[in-house]
């Protein structure tokens, strides 16, 4: 992306078939987690880019490492997500192994990942950690779910809440950590913004969805936080932002609709990435592809 206006793709790696990737950056290395059902007997595992010497030079290796979590040793094959956070470790989300919960492994041998520990409670969809706190999305559950990761090796749930439509997909925090931004991934659902500034006594103070589709099924996926606003994308509504200053008041202020078809369903726009020091954005679309927002 060293040109916005021309994009250059300079490696391509075949893994299983699937419709669902997520990716994240460590430094000189990428970090690759594959939703999927096993195929011919083999998962991809967590897939590990060495971008060191890219452009020239980009090597990867499929990783399959066995850990013991809840129920025995079991192998590492299918992940929904990915985090990681300032300190250097990866979040593993929705794997295989265990409940489907949270495995957190040191990248401080970026080739070789060590485990490091687990939460063994329940299914989480997705996560997100800031200065040692660990915040899960337990999508079946319909709520998120709060914890202290300072001692990675044995994280200590704090405090969870129920989201508004009970199927909690995603949450992101403000800066200060006071306060917590989540999506529903159901039709008509909205972005939820919860005061947890005291976790053990954690309120929701708004909700937000857009007035000009309400009643049409819209489907909110994933909600980050930037610099006061909320970047949100909505399925078939688009890439949006939310000015989430007021917290208590969340304000749509712009969006770029990449889905000019009919409202509702799985279509459209279910990644928004905003954190380029250039101030350009990135949309992923489903159905047209990757869009670059200045």
């Amino acid at each position: 992306l060293e040109d916005y206006e021309n994009p250059i793709q300079r490696a391509a790696i075949e893994g299983t078939s699937t419709i669902w990737r997520d990716m994240k950056v460590w430094e000189d290395h990428i970090y690759v987690t594959t939703d999927n059902t096993q195929q011919n007997n083999n998962y991809d595992g967590l897939l590990i880019i060495d971008m060191s010497n890219a452009p020239d030079d980009i090597t990867f290796e499929f990783q399959r490492e066995t850990f013991n979590v809840g129920n025995g040793n079991e192998q590492l094959g299918s992940c929904h997500n990915i985090y990681i956070d300032e300190d250097g470790y990866a979040y593993l989300a929705g794997c295989n192994v265990g409940e489907g919960d949270i495995i957190i492994l040191d990248l401080a041998d970026k080739d070789n990942p060590v485990f490091v520990g687990a939460t063994n409670d329940r299914y989480s969809h997705d996560v997100y950690v800031k200065d040692s706190i660990m915040y899960t999305s337990d999508v079946y559950d319909g709520i998120f779910s709060i914890y202290d990761v300072r001692d990675r090796a044995n994280p200590v749930f704090i405090n969870g809440a129920p989201t508004s439509f009970d199927f909690t997909h995603n949450a992101w925090s403000s800066d200060d950590g006071d306060y917590l931004f989540t999506t529903d991934e159901r039709g008509n659902a909205y972005v939820d913004a919860f005061d947890i500034s005291d976790p053990l006594d954690i309120q929701k103070i708004d909700s937000y969805r857009p007035l000009d589709t309400e009643g049409r099924g819209v489907i909110p996926h994933n909600s980050h936080y930037l610099n006061g606003y909320l970047i949100v994308s909505w399925y078939t509504d688009g890439f949006k932002v939310i000015d989430a200053h007021r917290p208590d008041n969340l304000v749509e202020v712009a969006k770029y609709d990449t889905w000019l078809g009919q409202d509702g369903d799985f279509n459209g726009c279910w990644g928004a990435y905003p954190y380029f020091a250039s101030g350009k954005m990135l949309a992923s679309d489903i159905n047209s592809g990757l869009y670059i927002l200045d």
